[in-house]
């Protein structure tokens, strides 16, 4: 067990957050000057080095000891990534006109150039992605060097222990945009310099407005201003220890709780005898024979004890709102009903889908750097009214049971057939709602269909149904010379085909 102490240190107290108001002028001893820093300025924003790198591996030892703060970072997983990731690159074509849609090229070179980089072997994305994820959940950085083949623009990836970095340098004009990272290698004391991947916005760079560099560094947790990423348990780290102490304490006390003696008296005895009467403690279910001199009594702990299941839920439910879960999601539901769950999980899902968002964009920048360098080795061309269309699908948040979202489909059609009888909707504009229901349950539809062209459609189906020969099957003909039909009706047996 340990305790993170310089997380609740009162500011008043730390010898770093004194604030230096010494004038060039100033009658203070120059020597004391060190001793002071001023409270602006980018290291005022992130934590000490030695404060870093500890609140750092105290979040790891969590992530791998703590139950808890485990499923918290699965969870986000999960959503973030889970098993519904896809990416689907299309390349565009800009339209001349306003108001019309670009055009889909049909071309699969991009889509083909980001498979050859999630298969190759050693990016192995289609596995590693969770685990990557996962680290800078845990770590609050995300390290991946680039190395790019000369011949192809081919990318591969690897990894930086964030524990490794010894400096992020920002730009000089953009406090947003981290420019380099400096870190040593294991077994090393070289220190290294990478280039972060950015967009390059030269207009006399041949890789004009493509993403240039050499190390994916991604952050979370941050501020603008801050420097480092940090972890998703940083703020927790302190309560996280409490809580594995207090479950700890608990147990031991129970354990004394559930203990007992037995006592034996012994009535007139002298200490010699006391001293030499020998007694075993009774076997289960057996029968334990003596005189009147002598009392076999149980005895067992009152500490005095109270309930603990009440403080847990206190400490388990602090933690929990700190990061916006339900405690119904942590085995708790005993206080819960359907009414307050579905209430209650609506900010937790607000969060998540936000996180998603982060982690979709950072995939997305990936892949866009995979076809930049595609294209900057001309392996890969484009013209200039082309571009890359790239969708990162990942857990849908919008996604509702069937029965909901049939209910709901039913009662929205039936809300449009009022508005257009009504004349509140265009026959059109009903027809895009309904579509884009159908697209929400899997279905894919033409949204550029008209309610006319739909209509029309409609009726060559029922009409190739209706005299294909397959209703009613040879043989079954009325003896008037009529056919019925599926509905029961009848119609002619040779009708005029259209």
């Amino acid at each position: 067990m340990f305790k993170v102490s310089f997380i609740h240190t009162p500011v008043a107290n730390r010898a770093d957050f004194k604030e230096s108001s010494l004038l060039p002028d100033s009658s203070e001893p120059i020597a004391d000057q060190n001793q002071f820093r001023r409270l602006t300025g980018n290291s005022f924003r992130d934590l000490m080095p030695l404060e870093f790198s500890k609140a750092a591996q105290m979040a790891f030892f969590l992530w791998q000891r703590n139950p808890l703060a485990r499923r918290m970072i699965q969870i986000l997983k999960d959503f973030c990534v889970g098993d519904e990731l896809q990416v689907e690159v299309t390349i565009k074509k800009r339209s001349a006109r306003p108001g019309v849609p670009d055009a889909n090229t049909e071309r699969t070179e991009g889509q083909d150039a980001w498979r050859e980089f999630k298969d190759d072997p050693v990016n192995n994305w289609d596995n590693d992605i969770s685990r990557l994820i996962e680290s800078l959940l845990v770590n609050g950085e995300l390290p991946l060097p680039a190395e790019v083949n000369d011949l192809n623009g081919h990318v591969r990836f690897g990894y930086i222990d964030p524990r490794l970095i010894k400096e992020v340098v920002m730009l000089p004009t953009n406090a947003r945009q981290p420019d380099k990272i400096l870190f040593t290698p294991h077994n090393s004391t070289e220190t290294i310099t990478k280039k972060v991947i950015r967009q390059d916005i030269d207009p006399k760079s041949p890789t004009f407005e493509r993403l240039t560099g050499e190390v994916f560094y991604f952050r979370t947790n941050i501020l603008i201003g801050q420097t480092r990423g940090h972890s998703e348990l940083i703020e927790l780290l302190d309560w996280l220890d409490g809580l594995d102490q207090f479950l700890f304490n608990s147990m031991e006390g129970n354990a004394l709780r559930n203990a007992f003696v037995w006592d034996v008296t012994l009535s007139g005895a002298d200490q010699t005898t006391v001293d030499n009467f020998v007694a075993y403690p009774p076997r289960s279910g057996s029968v334990k024979v003596h005189n009147d001199k002598v009392v076999w009594d149980v005895l067992t702990p009152d500490l005095k004890a109270s309930d603990q299941s009440e403080a847990t839920r206190l400490y388990k439910n602090f933690i929990l709102a700190g990061k916006g879960y339900p405690e119904y999601w942590f085995a708790d539901g005993g206080q819960t009903n359907l009414a307050t769950a579905e209430v209650m999980t609506v900010p937790t899902m607000r969060m998540l889908q936000a996180k998603q968002k982060e982690v979709r964009d950072i995939i997305k920048f990936i892949v866009q750097f995979v076809l930049d360098q595609a294209i900057i080795k001309k392996s890969l061309t484009m013209s200039k009214d082309e571009y890359f269309d790239i969708q990162v699908n990942a857990f849908d948040f919008e996604r509702k049971d069937a029965a909901e979202v049939a209910q709901a489909f039913v009662s929205a059609i039936t809300g449009l057939v009022t508005a257009v009888q009504s004349n509140l909707v265009r026959k059109d504009d009903a027809v895009k709602v309904i579509a884009g229901y159908l697209q929400r349950m899997g279905y894919e539809t033409d949204e550029t269909l008209t309610a006319e062209q739909i209509a029309q459609q409609n009726g060559e189906i029922e009409a190739n149904d209706l005299y294909s020969g397959k209703f009613p099957p040879d043989g079954d003909r009325a003896d008037d010379g009529t056919e019925p039909d599926p509905g029961g009706r009848k119609r002619p047996a040779n009708p005029p085909r259209r």
